[in-house]
């Protein structure tokens, strides 16, 4: 259970009278939103019927992208930003790799070193005309997705405001944000265009270009507080769903095989599927059991864990319980993601209290 004498080191925690308690500085209904998310992308990842991965496929790698946004701060200068990109996706990342390269070189490789260090540099999530002979790094791609999502929009903003500068002119608040929508599109356009041709880059970089759009509506949706704004009208629940059921039925979304079509209307399908999961989250949050609560709240702050051992582990996980159950029963999908899901959040529950004790050491130094 959570340490109930220190309240902000898990979100959400457990008071004795047996109510959740939150960090007034963290919303914890998007962390309940990441949780829900990471279940689905597990779910989507196994034999399911194809119209639930569809439904999946419509908008969960896009809404952690999103979420993504949902937390971009600006300003903090270069040197911070540097050091909270390494930390943030270099560094499991590279825990990725050295793991993936040790499981690989100790069971009798077929292949040498250079072929491993090139999949590692070049990050690819699937190939299609380029690079063909480059294996897949599998889901921990999105990593690196993430990445250059946040590179291509930062450089954007930081283009832009030097553009202001330089004219010597003030820029207005909704000028602004149209400046950085209309660029915001035309990356993502550009992204789309590049995937359609088959043109898949290292890192999934066509892909991120086609994913800044969802990137900069997150950052919207914090500004303008728009998740908060529609769980306070639930009767917005009867517009934004027909926009998601038709966008499912007139499109498909698979950031991975750069499936796009049709573009606006997936676009829109998907930004819905995010404002009607958050009203979910809060509702979750308010009106269910604290544990349940707190359950999936881990899972959302665990989301990089655990998919590093879904990548990692996936396989020998699953058939590790075919031992009883069939691999096409939901009870071995139950038991196989419950597995890395659990495993990733006592690794990042580890994460934390390393990161408690180091805090409290620095402090004594200081």
């Amino acid at each position: 259970m959570p340490d109930r004498e220190n309240p902000r080191f898990f979100l959400p925690y457990i008071n004795r009278g047996g109510r959740v308690g939150y960090n007034k500085n963290r919303d914890v209904a998007v962390d309940i939103e990441k949780g829900i998310l990471m279940i689905a992308m597990l779910a989507g990842h196994v034999t399911i019927n194809p119209g639930l991965r569809r439904i999946i496929y419509s908008f969960h790698l896009a809404a952690f992208v999103v979420l993504s946004g949902y937390f971009y701060r600006k300003g903090r200068g270069l040197k911070n930003t540097l050091r909270g990109l390494f930390r943030t996706f270099l560094i499991p990342y590279g825990i990725f790799c050295a793991v993936h390269f040790a499981i690989s070189w100790t069971g009798n490789p077929e292949h040498g070193v250079l072929y491993y260090m090139k999949q590692y540099l070049f990050g690819m999530s699937f190939s299609k005309n380029l690079w063909q002979d480059v294996p897949s790094v599998g889901p921990v791609y999105f990593i690196l997705l993430l990445l250059l999502v946040w590179l291509f929009y930062y450089g954007t903003d930081q283009a832009l405001c030097y553009a202001a500068k330089k004219r010597k002119a003030k820029t207005g608040k909704w000028e602004a944000v149209l400046y950085r929508m209309l660029a915001a599109i035309g990356l993502s356009v550009v992204g789309m265009y590049l995937g359609k041709a088959g043109w898949w880059l290292p890192w999934s970089a066509d892909a991120a270009l086609y994913c800044v759009l969802f990137y900069w509506a997150g950052i919207q949706l914090k500004e303008y507080h728009i998740p908060e704004r529609c769980s306070d009208n639930p009767y917005l629940y009867f517009f934004l769903a027909p926009v998601w059921a038709y966008a499912i039925y007139e499109g498909n979304m698979s950031i991975a095989g750069r499936d796009y079509a049709p573009y606006g209307i997936i676009i829109a399908g998907a930004l819905s599927a995010v404002l009607l999961l958050y009203m979910l989250s809060r509702y979750l949050r308010d009106h269910w059991s604290p544990y349940i609560v707190w359950f999936l709240a881990l899972t959302g702050e665990s989301s990089v864990c655990i998919l590093l051992i879904h990548t990692l582990f996936n396989g020998r996980i699953g058939d590790f319980y075919t031992r009883w159950f069939h691999p096409e029963y939901i009870y071995h999908m139950a038991a196989s993601n419950g597995t890395q899901i659990l495993i990733g959040i006592m690794i990042w529950m580890l994460i934390k209290i390393y990161k408690r004790k180091d805090r409290k050491v620095f402090r004594k130094t200081a």
